[in-house]
């Protein structure tokens, strides 16, 4: 089992500040911790045309001062991976991150953020203050944030998992522009600015990957 710890920090966040030792938020994780997973996957992509999703946990520490990556894992699969969420009780869950690598044989096309079916998955944790679902993407990288528990809970109360998958994939399917435009259109059309669903989204797409924004039309 591979563990990665990491003293909590603070993260500059769309001109906000977030401290982190206070707070349930994983960027920093992210930045340090999954770039080393998916990049050395893409690389070898651009070689082959085998590759495969990457997914590990975040958690928190009982004392609030670390931010915890640990389960790392794939299913070898290149369209799916299902993390593992076997923590210690001693840890508190606050997110999950996975990988979407690119292979040379569908284009090496990067920054591919959720899909219909990674933003569904979100309902299983909508009860949970500032859960943090992050993907990996190469050139981008993705968070979808519960920032209003309640909300999100009606929310995913209120749409089935068909209606949330269904609406994406017509965005993405029958939509004009780049697939990564595509997609986000998708998100934002599934939860808006997070006002009403509960779920907040943002992207970075600076080189270094740390300037995130909520996602917009």
């Amino acid at each position: 089992m591979k563990v990665l710890i990491l003293q909590v920090l603070s993260i500059n966040f769309r001109g906000m500040w977030f401290l982190m030792k206070k707070r349930m938020f994983v960027f920093l994780a992210l930045l340090l911790f999954s770039a080393s997973i998916s990049y050395s996957e893409e690389e070898r992509s651009n070689f082959t045309n085998k590759v495969k999703e990457w997914s590990f946990v975040l958690t928190m520490s009982k004392d609030k001062k670390w931010v915890i990556g640990r389960n790392l894992k794939t299913d070898g699969l290149e369209g799916s991976v299902r993390p593992n969420m076997n923590i210690p009780r001693t840890e508190t869950l606050i997110g999950d991150v996975h990988t979407h690598p690119y292979s040379k044989k569908d284009g090496a096309i990067q920054g591919l953020g959720f899909s219909g079916i990674d933003m569904d998955k979100l309902r299983e944790f909508a009860g949970i203050p500032m859960y943090t679902m992050m993907v990996e993407a190469g050139s981008s990288r993705y968070a979808a944030i519960i920032s209003d528990p309640d909300k999100a809970k009606k929310f995913f109360q209120t749409f089935s998992r068909q209606d949330i998958t269904g609406k994406a994939d017509i965005i993405f399917n029958k939509g004009s522009g780049p697939l990564q435009k595509r997609l986000e259109k998708a998100m934002f059309a599934t939860f808006g600015d997070g006002s009403s669903s509960g779920v907040t989204v943002f992207v970075a797409n600076d080189k270094a990957k740390r300037n995130f924004k909520k996602i917009g039309k």
